[in-house]
C-alpha cells in the first residue's frame, strides 16, 4: 500500500470519537441498496478509490469477518488504535485529543468548599451551622426540583386517560412493527448515520432549568456537608469545663493521645538553652480545679528534651498551661508542660510500628552521615536525622519535597505493586485487594496523620485515573479528592503542604502533557517528560513557597531532573528492606544499605548546585512575591511555547512532500537555530522575570532584615537556672539586665538577637547564675556603661578579672539613679543607699523602665532581680501606689521567698520567669503561681517557652518565642 493512500487512512482515523464518526463517501454507482444501508466492500476512504483489502462501511471502519458479532463502534475504535500505534510517528501528539478536553464539574464544588474552609474558622460555631441549615436546606429543594417533575409527569400521564395516538402500533403486533424503516437506520435517507449528540448528564436541558439545579444541588450539599462539619468540631473542641480552661489559660493535669511523633523546634538552639520539642496531641480528660471531665481537643504540645520520646498513638498524662490559639487554627489551644510525660502506654500495633522504625533507623548505622540522614525521611518521611547543612542545601536547590510523604510516593507503592501483580498473573480483583492492604500498610508505617492522608488519597486517585484510562477525568478526581480531605478535616484548607500537594498535582493535570509536548521539539522524549514535570510543579508552587521562605531555588528544575531518576528506586527498595527486616533482618539490612547508598546521588546533586552561584534568590514575601514568582513562572512557560511552535514550524528541506520536519530533533541547522531561539527568548522573558522578583526581594530584604531582630522589644533569654533580660534601645543595640550562668548560652542568644553594642550592663548581684557567662556578653560587642549592685565591698574576682580584660569600669548603682538609651528611660528603685546589712537577694537591683514605641504608646516594665519579700513593703512605698507596669519579671526565679505582694499590688499584663528545666529548688513555686493566675497575668516561662520574645506594637505586647 502507498504511504500517501496509508496517511488518509491515519487521518480519518485519528479523528476524535466524541467529535462524532468518520465520513465516508460512497459513489452512487456502488450503492447497492440493501435494507441494512451498508456499502459493499471496497468502499473509497474520502472519495479517493477503494482501500486494498479492506472492507469499510457507512461508519469508516474495518468490519470484521462475518458472524464475528463486534459492534461498528468498537470495530472502529480497534482500527482507530492500531492505526495509531504503527503509523503516528508520535503517540503522545496522537492523544492530545483525548486530554484536550477536561471535565470541570466538580472544580466548581472544590473551589468552593475550599473558600468555605478558610473563612467559617474564623466564624463562631453559630455561623458554621447557620450556614449549614441553609446550603442544606436548598440542597434539599434542588434534590425535589430534579425529582419532582418526572413523577408528576409520570402519575399524570397514566391518569389522564386520553385517547391513544392513530398511528401507535396495536399490542398485537409486537415489537416488529416498530422498527424504523430500513432507509432511516441511521437518521438520513443516504444511510450516513447522524452524530450523536454529546450527552451532559449536568447540563441536560429540560423544562425548569435541570441542569443549573443540578449544579446548585451539588455545590450546596458539597458547602452544606463541610460547614455542618466545621460547626461541629468547633462545638466540640471547646464544649464543657475545657472550653473555660482554656479561655482562663489554666493550669491543668491532662490524658493524652499523641497524634504525631513529636520534634524538633527549628530555631531551639538559635538564642541558647536547650532543645524544644512539639507534638500534635489530643485531650481526651483533663483535670482543672479539682473537677475532672472528659474532653476532645485538639493541642499542640510544647515541652523540653523529655518529650523526644513521645511516640504517635501514645497515651500519657501531664500537665501544663493552656493558651488559646488563634481563629481558624488546627488545634484549639498551646499547652506549655511543666512536667514530663508520665504513665505512657501505647496499643500494639502503634508499638509494633514504633519498634520497626527505630529498627530502620538501627540498620543504617553502618552508612555515611548524609544516607543516615536521607533514607528515613525519604522512605518514612522522618528528618530528624538529617544534617543541617544537609538540609540547607535541599532547601536552597527545591529538593526538600522529596523528604515528606506525598502521593507520589504513595503512586511508587501502588504502581509496584500493580506491576508485580500483573509479572504473576494476578486478576484484576486480586491487584486491587494487594494494591489496598500495601497502602494500608505504609500509612501506618508512616504514621496516620493528616499529612499522609492527604498524600493517600492523592495518590490513590491518581493511580486509579492512571489504570482506569481515564486520564481526561483526572480534574475531576483531583477536586473528589479535594471534597473528600475537607469534609474530613476543614482545617486542611490552611495547611501550606496541602496547598503545596494540591498545586502540584494540579500542575500535572493542567500542564504536564503540555509542557512534555513542548519539550519534545528540541529535547529527547525520555528527557522531555523528565524536565516537564518539575518545570510545571514550580510554575504553580513557586507563588506559595516564596511565602513560606523569602528566596527563590534557581536550580530547582535541573536539581529535580538529576535527582528523579533514583527516586522512585530509593522508596521501593527501602520500603522492600523495611519489610524484610522482621522476617530476614541480614537480607532486609543489606536491602535498605542499598538504598541508602542510592540517596548519596541525590546528596551530590543537592550539595553541587546549592554551590553554584545565585542558587537561591532573595525574593520578596507576601502578595507581591507571589506575583512576581507566578510572572517568572508565566514567562517561563512562555518561552518554551514559543521554542516549541517556533521548532515545528519549519520544513524539512529533504521532505519529498513537504511536510513538517523535526529537524531540532535530529540536529543539524535546526538544532543551531533552537539554541538560538533559546537563548532569545530567555532574554526576553525569563531572565528578566527572575531579575526583577529578586531585585525587589533584595530591596525589600535590605529595607527590612531578616529574622528575629526585627520583631521583639524585650528578650528573656533561656539561661537556665538563672537571669538574663534584653531590652532593646536600637536596630543592634540593647540594654542587658544580668549574664546568666553560662557564657556560652547568652552569646548565643544575644548573638541571635543581634545585638552588637550594649548601651548599659546591669548586674542586679553577685551570685553567680547572674554573673556567670558575663564573658559571653562582653566578646565581640561594644559596652557603654557597666552597672552593678551587692551587698559586699568588691566585686567576685572572676567579674573583676573579666571587665579588665575588656578595659571595663564597674559603677555601684543604687536607687535614684536614671538614664535614657534610645527609645528607653530606666530608673533604679532599689537599693536604696543606706542599706548596709541586707543579704546578696535583698541587694538586688530593682530597675523600672519605659520603653518608647514609634507606632504610639509606651510599655513600663519592673525587673526585681532576686529580691526577697522581707523588702517588698519598703520597695512598695518607694514605687508609690500610682505605679503601674505591663511587665513584670519575677522576683528570684519564682521561688517562694519572692513574696506575691507585687503580683497582687500591680497585677502586670504579663509575668517573665527565667527559671532553668526540671531545677532542683522547685521553681517557680505554686504558691507563686496561683496568685499569677488568680489575678489574671499570663505567665511566661523560659523552661517551658524557651527564649521569650516580647513585641510592643502601639502600647500592646505580642509574645513571640525564639525556640
Amino acid at each position: 500500500m502507498s504511504g500517501a493512500r496509508w496517511q488518509r487512512y491515519a487521518d480519518a482515523a485519528r479523528r476524535p470519537i466524541s467529535a462524532g464518526p468518520v465520513e465516508t463517501s460512497v459513489p452512487r454507482e456502488r450503492e447497492t441498496g440493501s435494507a441494512s444501508g451498508r456499502p459493499e466492500t471496497g468502499a473509497a476512504i474520502d472519495g479517493r478509490g477503494p482501500v486494498p483489502g479492506a472492507a469499510t462501511d457507512a461508519l469508516g471502519a474495518v468490519p470484521g469477518r462475518r458472524g464475528s458479532g463486534r459492534s461498528k463502534g468498537r470495530r472502529r475504535a480497534e482500527l482507530q488504535r492500531l492505526v495509531l500505534k504503527h503509523i503516528t510517528p508520535d503517540p503522545a501528539a496522537a492523544a492530545q485529543g483525548e486530554t484536550r478536553r477536561l471535565d470541570l464539574r466538580l472544580g466548581l464544588a472544590a473551589l468552593t468548599c475550599w473558600a468555605v474552609a478558610l473563612a467559617l474558622p474564623h466564624a463562631p460555631p453559630g455561623v458554621s451551622l447557620t450556614t449549614a441549615a441553609l446550603l442544606l436546606g436548598a440542597a434539599g429543594s434542588a434534590s425535589a426540583r430534579l425529582l419532582l417533575p418526572a413523577r408528576l409527569f409520570r402519575t399524570g400521564l397514566r391518569g389522564t386517560g386520553r385517547r391513544q395516538p392513530k398511528n401507535r402500533p396495536s399490542p398485537e403486533r409486537g415489537l416488529k412493527s416498530r422498527r424504523p424503516p430500513s432507509d432511516a437506520l441511521n437518521g438520513r435517507e443516504d444511510g450516513r448515520r447522524r452524530p450523536e449528540r454529546r450527552r451532559r448528564p449536568w447540563l441536560r436541558r429540560g423544562n425548569g432549568g435541570t441542569g443549573a439545579t443540578a449544579v446548585v444541588l451539588v455545590l450546596a450539599s458539597c458547602t452544606g456537608l463541610l460547614a455542618l462539619m466545621v460547626g461541629v468540631g468547633q462545638i466540640q473542641r471547646f464544649a464543657g469545663p475545657i472550653g473555660g480552661a482554656i479561655a482562663a489559660e489554666e493550669t491543668i493535669t491532662a490524658r493524652l493521645v499523641a497524634t504525631g511523633d513529636a520534634s524538633q523546634v527549628q530555631a531551639s538552639q538559635q538564642f541558647g538553652g536547650g532543645p524544644r520539642f512539639h507534638l500534635k496531641a489530643t485531650i481526651v480528660e483533663a483535670t482543672s480545679a479539682g473537677t475532672r471531665f472528659e474532653a476532645h481537643t485538639p493541642v499542640l504540645v510544647l515541652g523540653g528534651p523529655e518529650w523526644s520520646g513521645v511516640r504517635y498513638g501514645e497515651r500519657l498524662r501531664a500537665s501544663g498551661t493552656l493558651v488559646r490559639a488563634d481563629s481558624g487554627q488546627a488545634v484549639a489551644a498551646l499547652l506549655i508542660a511543666s512536667t514530663v510525660p508520665a504513665d505512657r502506654t501505647t496499643p500494639p500495633l502503634d508499638a509494633w510500628v514504633s519498634g520497626l522504625r527505630a529498627q530502620f533507623v538501627l540498620a543504617l548505622a553502618a552508612l555515611p552521615p548524609d544516607a543516615r540522614g536521607l533514607l528515613p525521611g525519604m522512605v518514612l518521611g522522618d528528618k530528624e536525622h538529617q544534617a543541617d547543612d544537609l538540609e540547607d542545601a535541599m532547601r536552597r536547590t527545591g529538593l526538600t519535597h522529596l523528604l515528606t510523604v506525598s502521593g507520589a510516593n504513595v503512586s511508587y507503592v501502588l504502581g509496584f505493586v500493580y506491576l508485580l501483580g500483573s509479572a504473576v498473573r494476578l486478576p484484576r480483583w486480586a491487584k486491587a485487594v494487594a494494591g489496598v492492604a500495601s497502602l494500608a500498610g505504609f500509612v501506618l508505617l508512616v504514621r496516620p496523620e493528616p499529612s499522609v492522608l492527604r498524600a493517600a488519597v492523592m495518590g490513590s486517585i491518581g493511580v486509579a485515573a492512571v489504570l482506569s484510562g481515564r486520564r481526561r477525568a483526572s480534574l475531576s478526581f483531583l477536586a473528589l479528592a479535594v471534597l473528600m480531605l475537607l469534609v474530613m478535616d476543614p482545617w486542611l484548607a490552611a495547611n501550606y503542604s496541602f496547598i503545596l500537594s494540591v498545586l502540584a498535582t494540579l500542575s500535572l493535570v493542567l500542564l504536564g502533557a503540555a509542557c512534555s509536548r513542548w519539550l519534545q521539539r528540541f529535547l529527547p522524549v525520555p528527557l522531555a517528560h523528565a524536565v516537564a514535570m518539575p518545570m510545571a510543579a514550580q510554575v504553580f508552587c513557586a507563588p506559595v513557597i516564596v511565602q513560606l521562605q523569602p528566596e527563590l531555588a534557581l536550580y530547582s528544575i535541573p536539581a529535580n531532573v538529576a535527582a528523579g531518576p533514583v527516586v522512585p528506586f530509593i522508596t521501593i527498595t527501602g520500603m522492600i528492606g523495611t519489610a524484610l527486616l522482621p522476617l530476614l533482618p541480614g537480607l532486609g539490612m543489606l536491602v535498605l544499605n542499598t538504598a541508602g547508598w542510592m540517596t548519596l546521588w541525590v546528596a551530590g546533586v543537592a550539595r553541587w548546585f546549592s554551590e553554584l552561584p545565585l542558587a537561591a534568590l532573595p525574593w520578596a514575601g507576601g502578595p507581591l512575591g507571589a506575583a512576581g514568582a507566578a510572572a517568572a513562572g508565566l514567562a517561563l512557560l512562555w518561552g518554551v511555547r514559543r521554542i516549541s511552535v517556533g521548532s515545528s514550524s519549519g520544513s524539512n528541506p529533504d521532505s519529498k512532500d513537504g511536510s513538517s520536519g523535526n529537524s531540532s530533533r535530529r540536529g543539524g541547522h535546526g538544532g543551531a537555530n533552537s539554541r538560538r531561539r533559546v537563548l532569545r527568548l530567555a532574554c526576553w522573558t525569563a531572565i528578566p522575570a527572575l531579575l526583577a522578583g529578586s531585585g525587589v526581594g533584595l530591596l525589600v530584604g535590605l529595607r527590612v532584615p531578616s529574622g528575629p531582630q526585627t520583631s521583639w522589644d524585650v528578650a528573656a533569654c533561656d539561661v537556665g537556672q538563672g537571669d538574663g533580660v534584653v531590652v532593646r534601645t536600637g536596630p543592634q543595640s540593647a540594654i542587658v539586665v544580668d549574664a546568666g550562668p553560662e557564657a556560652d548560652l547568652m552569646g548565643r542568644c544575644l548573638d541571635g538577637l543581634g545585638v552588637e553594642r550594649i548601651d548599659v550592663l546591669m548586674l542586679t548581684h553577685m551570685h553567680l547564675d547572674h554573673y556567670g557567662g558575663l564573658d559571653g556578653v562582653l566578646a565581640g560587642r561594644q559596652i557603654e556603661r557597666v552597672l552593678y549592685s551587692s551587698a559586699k565591698e568588691t566585686l567576685p574576682e572572676p567579674v573583676r578579672a573579666s571587665l579588665q580584660v575588656h578595659g571595663l569600669d564597674a559603677e555601684r548603682a543604687a536607687a535614684g539613679l536614671t538614664g535614657t538609651a534610645g527609645a528607653v528611660d530606666w530608673a533604679v528603685h532599689w537599693p536604696v543607699e543606706n542599706s548596709a546589712g541586707l543579704s546578696e537577694n535583698d541587694a538586688s537591683l530593682v530597675v523600672g523602665m519605659k520603653l518608647r514605641v514609634d507606632s504610639g504608646g509606651e510599655v513600663r516594665m519592673l525587673l526585681t532581680g532576686d529580691l526577697e519579700q522581707e523588702q517588698l513593703p519598703k520597695l512598695a512605698r518607694r514605687l508609690g501606689p500610682d505605679f503601674a507596669v505591663d511587665v513584670l519579671k519575677v522576683s528570684h526565679h519564682g521561688a517562694r521567698n519572692g513574696g506575691t505582694a507585687l503580683i497582687t499590688g500591680l497585677r502586670p499584663a504579663a509575668a517573665l520567669i527565667s527559671v532553668g528545666a526540671e531545677n532542683d529548688y522547685g521553681h517557680p513555686a505554686a504558691e507563686i503561681l496561683s496568685a499569677l493566675r488568680a489575678a489574671g497575668v499570663q505567665v511566661l516561662r523560659t523552661d517551658q517557652l524557651g527564649t521569650v520574645l516580647l513585641d510592643a506594637d502601639h502600647g500592646k505586647l505580642a509574645v513571640l518565642t525564639g525556640s
